[in-house]
């Protein structure tokens, strides 16, 4: 049985995959990459703003990261931005979340008696556009 499972390499703190370095790499760019991490949702066909260890031969490790069609590598510095910024991220769309649940909740709601309680909708709605010309 032949396995293609490249040879584990000890650089970048023993995440190399080793697909792109030793004899699977070309000579004249030795470079050693990390396993992919990106997010992984179902309405996109790829994963989202994905990310790896990258180290050329005689370079510093970097986190390389695919945004558009560029791939920045940064820093330990820059990634400590980078986990502030998406901690900021992440804290505005949960709370766009709750916004949002809200009101999907309130519109659901709003139908629900429009379609099972016409007069109470129709009470209502003259209610507000009173409240409103006051």
């Amino acid at each position: 049985m032949q396995n293609n499972v490249p040879p584990p390499c000890a650089r970048l703190d023993g995440q190399c995959t080793g697909e792109h370095c030793g004899d699977r790499g070309d000579p004249r760019e030795p470079i050693h990459h990390g396993p992919e991490h990106g997010l992984n949702v179902s309405f996109a066909d790829h994963p989202l703003i994905p990310f790896q260890l990258t180290q050329w031969e005689d370079e510093q490790p970097r986190l390389t990261v695919y945004a558009g069609r560029v791939w920045p590598d940064l820093t330990v510095a820059q990634v400590d931005e980078l986990l502030v910024a998406f901690d900021q991220y992440t804290g505005a769309l949960r709370v766009a979340r709750e916004h949002l649940a809200r009101a999907a909740a309130e519109d659901d709601a709003g139908r629900f008696v429009a379609r099972h309680f016409p007069q109470i909708s129709a009470f209502l709605t003259s209610e507000r556009e009173r409240e409103a010309g006051r």
